[in-house]
């Protein structure tokens, strides 16, 4: 029985749907943990371009850093004259500033962290003060993948904003009390996200009301006037090339003057998934616009997307290569790709081939063998390099 075909996780999605791309383009791949991706020319050193989870070279690391401080977004969205929802920061002990703003906004209410992973852990809407609470006290117990973000397929590998904690009584790890969260008025209207690159607005997706998961690509539909509002918000952090803008608006195709809007979110990751999920197409154009954008802002050549590749694969630092290779050979079959492989060094964990299909499979497998997930063990680094496509009759190991 063929095993069940990889699926990713959506944290994934963004890094993986690039690597597709530079697969597709004909670029050479080094790939480390946590989704760091180097692509080059076949004739050069690796690293012409680089992303880390699909966030371009291009977007700097204080851009990405400060992206994640939800009180300094707010602050610099608020000079630009971008209008956000009614909203604090406060610590456990500010009690009389949250009743304060209770007062003046009412419900219903979102909870997140202040600072810390893009979007943020966030609460469900808050009707009341009781509930207010209990999320407060379970927003401030911190998750594992906090204190081993090298194990994390959450925890993004830059601009890591690790903050100290203290033990309650019941020994858990927590928030200490002066740690900030966020809590925002939830503003009525339409929900949406634009996806921002290389100053353009290239795409724009609508989430539904009630579930908050997207629905449409309105992309057609989007008024300039909008288009420009999320290049703006990108733009209000330095450095930021590439991100993802949400507004609540009443009509996304009528002019940003006629109606009351709000900017909701703004992500330095491109968080692909949910565009996937109005439009399964969405993903992979975008994540070829992002890459042609980067390329050219790095003066580096791409071919066309093609709809088939052949790359040498070299996997390292696998704990147990012999017994990756029946699992490898079950997936690669089933997945239609083609090629050979074999342990070329046993006790360094190396594995040394040639794999040829779509680059999509391709990029899928890989990924999955870098992150750990599906084969149960992970490569330290992987390099692919664009070859010759070979006479392949299935998948074998040699």
């Amino acid at each position: 029985m063929r095993p069940p075909l990889i699926t990713l996780p959506p944290e994934l999605q963004d890094g993986y749907l690039v690597h597709r791309a530079v697969l597709a383009r004909g670029l050479d791949v080094l790939l480390l943990p946590r989704q760091v991706l180097l692509a080059s020319q076949s004739d050069s050193d690796a690293g012409n371009i680089s992303f880390v989870h699909g966030v371009p070279e291009a977007s700097t690391v204080a851009g990405v850093t400060h992206a994640r401080d939800k009180r300094l977004r707010r602050y610099l969205l608020n000079i630009a004259k971008l209008p956000t929802p009614p909203g604090i920061t406060f610590s456990a002990l500010g009690s009389r500033s949250l009743d304060s703003f209770i007062a003046k906004v009412g419900f219903p209410l979102l909870l997140t962290e202040a600072i810390g992973e893009n979007p943020s852990r966030r609460t469900n809407e808050i009707w009341n003060k009781a509930d207010l609470l209990a999320a407060v006290s379970q927003m401030r117990k911190l998750p594992e993948d906090q204190f081993l973000p090298a194990r994390s397929l959450v925890a993004s590998a830059y601009g890591e904003n690790i903050l100290s904690y203290v033990e309650d009584e019941a020994g858990e790890r927590v928030a200490p009390p002066h740690a900030r969260l966020l809590i925002e008025k939830i503003m009525s209207g339409r929900y949406l996200r634009c996806f921002v690159c290389g100053g353009e607005c290239l795409a724009a997706v609508e989430f539904e009301a009630s579930t908050r998961m997207p629905k449409a690509d309105i992309s057609a539909q989007l008024h300039d006037g909008f288009k420009s509002i999320a290049v703006r918000t990108a733009n209000v952090i330095p450095g930021l090339f590439a991100a993802s803008v949400d507004l609540v608006l009443e009509d996304p195709s009528k002019v940003p003057e006629s109606q009351t809007y709000y900017i909701v979110e703004l992500l330095e990751r491109p968080r692909f998934d949910t565009y996937m999920r109005a439009s399964p197409e969405l993903g992979p154009v975008l994540a070829d616009a992002l890459l042609v954008r980067q390329a050219q802002r790095s003066s580096v050549p791409l071919g066309e997307p093609a709809k088939s590749a052949a790359v040498r694969v070299r996997l390292e630092g696998l704990p147990d290569p012999s017994g990756l290779l029946p699992m490898l050979k079950e997936s690669c079959d089933a997945m239609g790709l083609s090629g050979v492989v074999n342990v070329s060094d046993p006790v360094e964990g190396v594995v040394e081939g040639q794999i040829q299909g779509a680059p999509d499979e391709i990029a899928l497998v890989m990924e999955a063998l870098a992150s750990g997930i599906h084969f149960g063990q992970r490569t330290a680094a992987i390099d692919e390099w664009q070859v010759q496509a070979e006479h392949q009759s299935g998948f074998r190991i040699a």
